[in-house]
């Protein structure tokens, strides 16, 4: 199943999620970061509601 694109797809996106969250222990949000979690979580979003490929 790791094989299939859309799998593959959603499988980078997380990993993207996952750095762009992780912050040093003294870090702060700041606006740009927020926006690019928003712009992957989307992204995201389509992937995993896209329909299924064969």
């Amino acid at each position: 199943m790791k094989e299939r694109r859309d799998i593959a797809k959603i499988m980078n996106l997380l990993t993207i999620l996952q750095e762009q969250m992780t912050l040093a222990p003294d870090a702060r949000p700041a606006k740009a970061g927020v926006e690019a979690i928003r712009k992957t979580t989307l992204e995201l979003i389509k992937a995993a509601l896209a329909p299924v490929e064969s």
